[in-house]
């Protein structure tokens, strides 16, 4: 496991990897003048004494695909498929849940879309605390991407607003990944915008006007698998991979990245309208330094 640390510096992207590898810890920087600096960590011990493993488990029967989850105080709220569920992180027992079912409309219209019956299901795929009392739904709702507020209360979660769409925050299919953070009242997403997988897109949508990456350019997105995002400062970082452009005359190839954009990005006046002006990505070097470099080129997951 590692942690990404990002900083920029004349206008470059530098990339810090913390790799454990080979029972050996070090901190490896590539500096985008090719050089690199190592320093040792101090080695972790393993525990002495194996720990009790506490299971949650769903008194029901079928696949219930745990895909997103958000910390909330002492608490864990799990999307899943057809429900949420808020989780003591103490025992591991659930505390209350909401289940939010696609209605049968929308599931005769997936059906009619020649999809399964799994797949006209409604997976949770954004869970977001748009305030300490608000928390932010969003589900793929059997091919037609949904979103709902609920209201956090002691006891149970009360639905707050109707029913909005979710396009451009939610992906159509429940197997495409997808990111979203919620921050300064606006909600920043990397998911795909159409049912064939074939409009991803890094989407904002506030009071003003929507933000997009441009449509159908791969040098912006190509072939994305979204893992993350955060903020630090005034701007916002997606974690992703997807199949690099630059590498199309040696064969294909997945490369690891990392994207970022303003938060206060209004597009252009003219060119670029509703379109990232801020937007700038680059390759995620994680990487085992020697003559010949090995490379982790497919992201799979980050953390705090």
């Amino acid at each position: 496991m590692g942690n990404i640390h990002l900083a920029e510096t004349s206008g470059y992207l530098a990339v810090c990897c913390l790799l454990l590898l080979g029972g050996t810890n070090g901190l490896v920087v590539h500096a985008p003048n090719g050089t690199e600096l190592e320093v040792e960590l101090p080695r972790t011990r393993e525990p002495q004494h194996a720990h009790r493993v506490e299971t949650f488990e769903v008194n029901e029967t079928g696949p219930h695909h745990f895909r997103t989850v958000l910390r909330d105080g002492d608490a864990l709220i799990v999307g899943a498929r057809n429900a949420v569920f808020n989780i003591s992180l103490v025992t591991l027992q659930e505390n209350k849940r909401i289940t939010w079912t696609s209605s049968p409309e929308d599931e005769v219209s997936c059906k009619l879309q020649q999809r399964t019956v799994e797949e006209c299901q409604n997976y949770i795929r954004v869970l977001q605390h748009k305030s300490s009392k608000e928390l932010l739904v969003c589900g793929t709702n059997a091919y037609n991407p949904s979103c709902r507020t609920y209201h956090n209360d002691m006891e149970t979660f009360v639905t707050g607003k109707d029913t909005e769409s979710g396009v451009g925050k939610v992906p159509y299919n429940p197997f495409h990944n997808n990111t979203a953070l919620h921050v300064g009242g606006q909600l920043f997403t990397g998911t795909v915008a159409d049912p064939q997988g074939r409009d991803p897109i890094i989407y904002s949508e506030s009071s003003q006007l929507p933000m997009r990456t441009e449509l159908h350019d791969s040098t912006w997105l190509n072939e994305p698998n979204f893992v993350s995002s955060f903020e630090q400062d005034d701007k916002v970082y997606f974690v992703y991979r997807e199949t690099a452009v630059e590498h199309i005359n040696c064969g294909k190839a997945v490369f690891s990245r990392v994207a970022r954009v303003c938060k206060n990005d209004k597009g252009g006046a003219r060119v670029l309208r509703n379109t990232w002006t801020s937007y700038f990505k680059a390759r995620l070097n994680c990487s085992i330094p020697g003559e010949f470099p090995f490379y982790f080129d497919e992201v799979q997951a980050t953390t705090d």
